[in-house]
Parts: C-alpha cells; structure tokens; sequence
C-alpha cells in the first residue's frame, strides 16, 4: 500500500511541477528578455537552473538515503 501512495503522490506533483512550469516560464522568458528571447530563454533556465540545485542538495542532506559526498 505504502508503495501505490508513494508512486502516486510522486505522479501527482510531477503533473503539478510541469504545469507549473508551463505557465511561468513563457512571461518569464519574455520579462527577463526584454524584447531578446534567446536572452530571455538563457536567463530563465539559468534560474530554473539554480533552484533545481538547491532542491536536489536539500534533499540529499535531508533526505534519509545512503548516498553521502566525500
């Protein structure tokens, strides 16, 4: 049972995430460009970028896995 929630909630926000995603990244993309899409496409994936970064370190710290930095 724990496996079926766990698989489903991990469906759920993935869904969640992409249509997140989907909705900021195109007046994103034309704030931050200014007129310069590939600018702007270079700004904004830049700081998906760098928050994808960030969770991915909060979760190995504080996450209950075996995966440890040397």
């Amino acid at each position: 049972h724990e496996r079926t929630v766990l698989a489903t909630t991990r469906m759920v926000f993935s869904f969640l995430g992409a249509t997140a995603i989907s909705v900021v990244a195109m007046p994103m993309i034309d704030k931050l460009g200014g007129g310069d899409k590939a600018h702007g496409y270079f700004l904004t994936m830049s700081i998906w970028a760098v928050v994808a970064t960030l969770l991915f370190l909060f979760t190995f710290k504080n996450g209950n896995c075996s995966a440890r930095w040397y």
